[in-house]
């Protein structure tokens, strides 16, 4: 009998299809528009938020509003905190060529994780002002990361908020982490957004 080629067959095609399922990313913080309202500013601007305790989380894409103005490269970049301010540069995200108003997508080239009960800063650095993070008004993120400020560099770091500057649009997307590193599934336990 042949039943030992089908079962390494119908093994290796589960293993493969497994493979290919994607990652259990969730959406952890958002404030992106419905409609785009595309604002941004020129001064580089980083935003701080919070991971909850409790797991760590893989960074899985960060989906920035960005306004064009001339076709340009803008790079997301991650921060330590560093007592409420960026601290030390952990990561570069990605960079993305800016054509046209609209949302776009930076997907880690290398894996990033954040630990919980951290605070980080993810900084938009335009080689010129010709493509800038959408500044959207009032809106604050919401989900399972929590903002803590927004900074602008001038001469260092100083508050957004005081020279009328208001939050940038933005979605972060992750994957909690079991504590081995491997994805944390709905059948693990809680729900890791919640």
């Amino acid at each position: 009998m042949h039943t030992q080629p089908i079962f390494k067959t119908i093994t290796l095609i589960i293993v493969v299809l497994l493979l290919a399922i994607p990652a259990f990313a969730q959406e952890m913080m958002s404030n992106l528009p419905a409609d785009g309202v595309y604002e941004g500013w020129c001064s580089p601007v980083a935003v701080g938020f919070e991971v909850p305790a409790g797991n760590n989380y893989r960074l899985t894409n960060l989906r920035a509003a960005l306004r064009h103005m001339n076709d340009d490269s803008l790079t997301l970049v991650l921060y330590r905190d560093n007592d409420g301010l960026p601290g030390a540069r952990i990561a570069t995200i990605s960079t993305q060529t800016v054509t046209s108003d609209a949302i776009y997508d930076f997907v880690p080239g290398d894996e990033v994780v954040l630990e919980g009960g951290q605070t980080y800063w993810i900084y938009a650095d335009a080689s010129a002002c010709n493509a800038t993070w959408d500044d959207l008004g009032e809106a604050q993120p919401s989900g399972a990361f929590s903002v803590i400020g927004y900074v602008r560099q001038t001469e260092g770091w100083v508050d957004a908020t005081l020279n009328g500057h208001l939050m940038p649009a933005f979605a972060l997307e992750a994957t909690a982490l079991n504590s081995d590193g491997t994805p944390l599934l709905a059948t693990d336990g809680e729900d890791a957004g919640a």
